[in-house]
């Protein structure tokens, strides 16, 4: 497994932190999703990952082999309900 060095972080990874720190982008429609990352250089299996519900292209940009499971939360919070 490859040791992590956050700075040499893959691009991939610098834009999910991205993503990840602004409200707007986090919530963003699919099509304003897929204008930020155009503007932001996402590479086309980055935006294609982040705008289907498909992991595979993202396991591929970030160099994990075929076959790995990735586990989504489908699941809706709701705050403290």
């Amino acid at each position: 497994m490859p040791i992590f060095i956050p700075n040499a972080a893959p691009p991939a990874i610098v834009l999910l932190e991205t993503i990840g720190q602004s409200a707007s982008l986090r919530h963003a429609s699919k099509s304003d999703l897929a204008q930020a990352l155009e503007k932001l250089g996402a590479s086309e299996r980055l935006k294609l990952a982040l705008t289907s519900e498909d992991s595979a292209p993202l396991q591929q940009e970030l160099g994990y082999p075929e076959g790995i499971h990735v586990n989504h939360n489908t699941g809706v919070w709701d705050g403290d309900a």
